[in-house]
Protein backbone atom coordinates (compact mmCIF):
# COMPACT_ATOMS: atom_id res chain seq x y z
CA UNK A 1 0.00 0.00 0.00
CA UNK A 2 1.37 3.36 -0.91
CA UNK A 3 1.43 6.22 1.47
CA UNK A 4 -0.66 9.36 0.91
CA UNK A 5 2.43 11.54 0.38
CA UNK A 6 3.52 9.63 -2.72
CA UNK A 7 0.02 9.91 -4.15
CA UNK A 8 0.12 13.68 -3.55
CA UNK A 9 3.54 13.93 -5.16
CA UNK A 10 2.34 12.17 -8.30
CA UNK A 11 -0.85 14.26 -8.48
CA UNK A 12 0.96 17.61 -8.27
CA UNK A 13 2.99 16.91 -11.41
CA UNK A 14 -0.12 16.79 -13.62
CA UNK A 15 -1.10 20.41 -12.78
CA UNK A 16 2.30 21.91 -13.43
CA UNK A 17 1.71 22.61 -17.19
CA UNK A 18 -1.57 24.40 -16.37
CA UNK A 19 0.09 26.62 -13.77
CA UNK A 20 2.99 27.45 -16.10
CA UNK A 21 0.53 28.21 -18.93
CA UNK A 22 -1.46 30.54 -16.64
CA UNK A 23 1.68 32.43 -15.63
CA UNK A 24 2.67 32.83 -19.31
CA UNK A 25 -0.80 34.18 -20.17
CA UNK A 26 -0.59 36.71 -17.31
CA UNK A 27 2.86 37.85 -18.46
CA UNK A 28 1.65 38.30 -22.08
CA UNK A 29 -1.41 40.27 -20.86
CA UNK A 30 0.79 42.48 -18.69
CA UNK A 31 3.16 43.14 -21.60
CA UNK A 32 0.20 44.00 -23.89
CA UNK A 33 -1.21 46.43 -21.31
CA UNK A 34 2.15 48.17 -20.92
CA UNK A 35 2.57 48.49 -24.70
CA UNK A 36 -1.01 49.80 -25.13
CA UNK A 37 -0.44 52.40 -22.40
CA UNK A 38 2.82 53.51 -23.97
CA UNK A 39 1.16 53.90 -27.39
CA UNK A 40 -1.80 55.84 -25.92
CA UNK A 41 0.48 58.24 -24.05
CA UNK A 42 2.75 58.81 -27.02
CA UNK A 43 -0.11 59.96 -29.30
CA UNK A 44 -0.44 63.71 -29.90
CA UNK A 45 -3.18 64.87 -27.51
CA UNK A 46 -3.60 68.38 -28.96
CA UNK A 47 -7.16 69.56 -29.47
CA UNK A 48 -8.31 70.24 -33.01
CA UNK A 49 -8.41 73.89 -34.03
CA UNK A 50 -11.88 75.47 -34.05
CA UNK A 51 -13.32 76.08 -37.50
CA UNK A 52 -12.58 79.47 -39.02
CA UNK A 53 -16.08 79.76 -40.40
CA UNK A 54 -19.34 78.55 -38.92
CA UNK A 55 -22.36 78.15 -41.16
CA UNK A 56 -25.71 79.01 -39.59
CA UNK A 57 -28.75 77.29 -41.06
CA UNK A 58 -31.93 79.30 -40.67
CA UNK A 59 -35.41 78.00 -40.09
CA UNK A 60 -38.07 78.36 -42.80
CA UNK A 61 -39.60 81.74 -43.51
CA UNK A 62 -41.34 83.24 -40.47
CA UNK A 63 -44.83 84.58 -41.25
CA UNK A 64 -44.99 88.37 -40.99
CA UNK A 65 -41.20 88.78 -40.99
CA UNK A 66 -39.86 92.26 -41.63
CA UNK A 67 -36.23 93.32 -41.07
CA UNK A 68 -37.56 96.64 -39.75
CA UNK A 69 -39.40 94.97 -36.85
CA UNK A 70 -37.58 93.96 -33.66
CA UNK A 71 -36.86 90.24 -33.44
CA UNK A 72 -39.35 87.91 -31.75
CA UNK A 73 -38.62 84.44 -30.37
CA UNK A 74 -35.63 82.55 -29.03
CA UNK A 75 -32.42 82.34 -31.02
CA UNK A 76 -29.47 80.05 -30.37
CA UNK A 77 -25.87 79.89 -31.58
CA UNK A 78 -22.38 81.16 -30.77
CA UNK A 79 -20.96 84.59 -30.09
CA UNK A 80 -17.29 85.25 -30.86
CA UNK A 81 -14.97 87.64 -29.04
CA UNK A 82 -13.31 90.43 -31.04
CA UNK A 83 -11.46 91.90 -28.04
CA UNK A 84 -7.67 91.90 -28.27
CA UNK A 85 -7.11 89.80 -25.13
CA UNK A 86 -9.77 87.16 -25.92
CA UNK A 87 -10.02 87.34 -29.71
CA UNK A 88 -11.49 84.21 -31.25
CA UNK A 89 -12.99 82.79 -28.04
CA UNK A 90 -16.53 81.51 -28.52
CA UNK A 91 -19.49 81.18 -26.20
CA UNK A 92 -22.80 79.40 -26.60
CA UNK A 93 -25.58 81.98 -26.43
CA UNK A 94 -29.36 82.01 -26.22
CA UNK A 95 -31.18 85.26 -27.00
CA UNK A 96 -34.89 85.67 -26.35
CA UNK A 97 -36.89 88.63 -27.63
CA UNK A 98 -40.47 89.70 -27.13
CA UNK A 99 -42.42 92.90 -26.60
CA UNK A 100 -39.51 95.09 -27.69
CA UNK A 101 -37.12 93.86 -24.98
CA UNK A 102 -34.94 90.80 -24.66
CA UNK A 103 -32.47 88.69 -22.75
CA UNK A 104 -29.16 87.08 -23.67
CA UNK A 105 -27.95 84.06 -21.72
CA UNK A 106 -24.57 82.35 -21.79
CA UNK A 107 -25.54 78.91 -20.42
CA UNK A 108 -21.97 77.63 -19.97
CA UNK A 109 -20.89 80.74 -18.04
CA UNK A 110 -24.05 81.17 -15.95
CA UNK A 111 -24.47 84.73 -17.22
CA UNK A 112 -27.74 86.40 -18.21
CA UNK A 113 -28.35 90.02 -19.24
CA UNK A 114 -31.57 91.92 -19.76
CA UNK A 115 -31.89 94.03 -22.91
CA UNK A 116 -33.86 97.27 -23.08
CA UNK A 117 -34.25 99.28 -26.27
CA UNK A 118 -32.29 102.56 -26.45
CA UNK A 119 -32.87 103.47 -30.08
CA UNK A 120 -33.49 101.63 -33.37
CA UNK A 121 -31.62 98.29 -33.28
CA UNK A 122 -29.61 99.34 -30.17
CA UNK A 123 -30.19 97.90 -26.70
CA UNK A 124 -28.69 98.64 -23.28
CA UNK A 125 -27.83 95.65 -21.12
CA UNK A 126 -28.23 95.01 -17.40
CA UNK A 127 -26.62 92.02 -15.70
CA UNK A 128 -29.12 89.61 -14.14
CA UNK A 129 -26.49 87.33 -12.57
CA UNK A 130 -23.27 88.01 -10.70
CA UNK A 131 -21.23 86.00 -13.19
CA UNK A 132 -21.72 88.67 -15.86
CA UNK A 133 -18.98 91.23 -16.32
CA UNK A 134 -18.63 94.16 -18.69
CA UNK A 135 -22.29 95.00 -19.24
CA UNK A 136 -21.78 98.77 -19.56
CA UNK A 137 -21.76 98.64 -23.36
CA UNK A 138 -24.65 98.35 -25.80
CA UNK A 139 -25.93 95.69 -28.19
CA UNK A 140 -26.75 96.30 -31.84
CA UNK A 141 -29.29 93.69 -32.89
CA UNK A 142 -30.49 93.31 -36.47
CA UNK A 143 -32.49 90.69 -38.35
CA UNK A 144 -30.82 90.25 -41.76
CA UNK A 145 -33.33 87.61 -42.84
CA UNK A 146 -36.10 85.49 -41.43
CA UNK A 147 -34.85 83.07 -38.77
CA UNK A 148 -31.54 84.88 -38.13
CA UNK A 149 -30.48 87.63 -35.76
CA UNK A 150 -27.10 89.41 -35.80
CA UNK A 151 -25.74 90.58 -32.45
CA UNK A 152 -22.81 92.96 -31.93
CA UNK A 153 -21.72 94.10 -28.47
CA UNK A 154 -20.15 97.57 -28.52
CA UNK A 155 -18.00 99.06 -25.80
CA UNK A 156 -17.15 102.74 -26.37
CA UNK A 157 -18.28 102.31 -29.99
CA UNK A 158 -15.86 99.43 -30.62
CA UNK A 159 -17.20 95.93 -31.44
CA UNK A 160 -16.19 93.48 -28.67
CA UNK A 161 -18.43 90.45 -29.38
CA UNK A 162 -20.41 89.43 -32.44
CA UNK A 163 -22.36 86.51 -33.78
CA UNK A 164 -25.32 85.30 -35.78
CA UNK A 165 -27.93 83.23 -33.99
CA UNK A 166 -30.65 81.16 -35.60
CA UNK A 167 -34.28 80.90 -34.55
CA UNK A 168 -34.77 78.06 -32.10
CA UNK A 169 -38.25 78.61 -30.72
CA UNK A 170 -40.58 80.92 -32.66
CA UNK A 171 -43.10 83.08 -30.82
CA UNK A 172 -46.61 82.98 -32.25
CA UNK A 173 -49.27 85.45 -31.17
CA UNK A 174 -52.35 83.64 -29.87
Amino acid sequence: MTDSFSQLKNAAGANRPVVVGGIIVLLVALAAAVIAGWIALSDDQSAPAPPTQVTVTATPETPGFSPDNPPEGTYVGELTSLADDTQGERWQAVATFGGGSGMITYPDQGCAVSLKPKEADTYSSTALTRKCTGTEGSWVITTPESGLVDLVYLLDGKPIVEGTLSLGFPVHAQ
